[in-house]
């Protein structure tokens, strides 16, 4: 029989004194004995965190009734994987946080925080890593749960159709021809919450009729494709220079474009200043999933670029190749959290810890951290709360075809 184990973190929704503790264990006690469950329940300053083993299907049906459970919500899933053997053999359920006269009446009752030597009867496995590291607060969460969500707008949404194309859905309506004169771009705002503010934009490629971006460059290969890398810098930037000379335009850039005998970000800059940009305000993004083959070369090649004060972010961070030891060789002035990582990052515990750790990386080498893709206000409450200020997504507004789009500024949602 395959047993597995799950660890969750949660929040109260409701005052639970004592009494109510207690309550809550015996009954889970008889409803887990049934299953077969055993593990550990901890609870203080109204956070939960629960070790739940036993046969992997009797595990996650349980996890599922506790998830609809009202007393608690914000339930994230730390880790749920097969074990070779239980760390709670004996426990039908353990409690943590009671009184010590309480804890001797009730039969597999232990304190971990008041008795910190229970822990040595447990593995060194990751269940008590997880017990230990909840005991110090690294896995504990906020008491209260999202605000009601609210959006302040400088326009409406009709006034905005108004103003600019939405692009709500890219439009396939026909295939691009196979030229460089069949394609726009559209505009999504980088917006930095905290200040209610747009902090730049980045500039996507868009057929002419506002077709998908894979409508474009599918026609593109080898050296067409770096032409078009070439001249779709410089087109983001005219359509750009029609809406404002403010604020930062990220565009992206090929890295096999650098090994050309032209200057490509060279170009890229001598243009944008002939439209007033100063160089500080591009910025270029280098997607991790475009191989970088020499790093030091790399360097070398953008090092102008750098001087001048052109800015470069790591895009799709934590989908591509090279991760943490590329991120350390080309340290970007931004980096660019890939939206497959943050999806649902409010309940995806493992996730929440990588992005915790790059957060605080960045932190120490001065990198900006942008969270793209950003479309759930559960996503932005957390990763808000980690401690990311800019963000991109459809939460914020979606992409303008030749416009740049008037964004909304949701709340953080956790009190302080």
């Amino acid at each position: 029989m395959e047993l597995s184990h799950l660890i969750y973190n949660s929040a109260a929704t409701v005052e639970m004194d004592e009494r109510a503790l207690i309550s809550l264990l015996e009954k889970a006690r008889v409803k887990n004995e049934a299953r077969s469950v055993t593990g550990v329940l901890l609870f203080t300053e109204g956070c939960f965190l629960q070790v739940l083993e036993g046969p992997t299907e009797s595990v996650r049906e349980l996890a599922a009734v506790i998830e609809a459970d009202p007393r608690h919500d914000r339930m994230t899933v730390i880790i749920d994987e097969p074990i070779r053997r239980r760390s709670f053999e004996g426990w039908t359920m353990g409690f943590a946080r009671l009184p010590s006269d309480e804890i001797r009446e009730i039969a597999g009752i232990n304190d971990f925080f008041a008795e910190r030597a229970i822990l040595d009867q447990i593995d060194e496995g990751r269940a008590r890593k997880l017990l230990t590291a909840f005991g110090e607060g690294r896995w504990r969460v906020r008491n209260a749960g999202p605000e009601a969500v609210q959006t302040t707008a400088v326009t409406t949404q009709m006034e905005q159709m108004e103003q600019c194309v939405s692009d709500v859905a890219p439009r396939d309506v026909a295939p691009c021809p196979d030229d460089l004169d069949n394609y726009s771009f559209a505009f999504q705002p980088i917006v930095d919450v905290g200040a209610q503010s747009v902090w730049g934009h980045e500039a996507l490629v868009r057929g002419a009729n506002g077709q998908a971006a894979a409508a474009v460059l599918n026609h593109f290969r080898g050296d067409k494709m770096l032409r078009f890398d070439q001249d779709a810098r410089l087109r983001a930037l005219t359509l750009a220079s029609h809406q404002s000379t403010q604020g930062r335009l990220a565009m992206n850039l090929v890295n096999r474009s650098l090994d050309s005998t032209r200057d490509v970000i060279g170009e890229t800059l001598a243009h944008a200043d002939e439209l007033g940009f100063s160089s500080d305000r591009v910025i270029i993004e280098i997607s991790e999933k475009d191989e970088i083959g020499d790093l030091d070369t790399f360097l070398d090649q953008i090092r102008p670029a750098r001087a001048a004060g052109c800015q470069f972010a790591l895009d799709d961070f934590g989908a591509g190749y090279s991760g943490l030891n590329l991120l350390a060789g080309f340290q970007p002035d931004l980096l660019k959290l890939d939206a497959d990582l943050i999806r649902d990052i409010s309940k995806h515990g493992p996730r929440q810890a990588i992005i915790l750790g790059v957060v605080a990386t960045c932190t120490d080498l001065g990198i900006e951290v942008i969270a793209e893709g950003v479309e759930d206000i559960s996503e932005f409450q957390w990763l808000s709360h980690a401690g990311i200020g800019l963000f991109q997504g459809f939460l914020f507004a979606r992409p303008g075809f030749e416009c740049f789009p008037e964004p909304s500024y949701p709340t953080r949602g956790y009190s302080s």
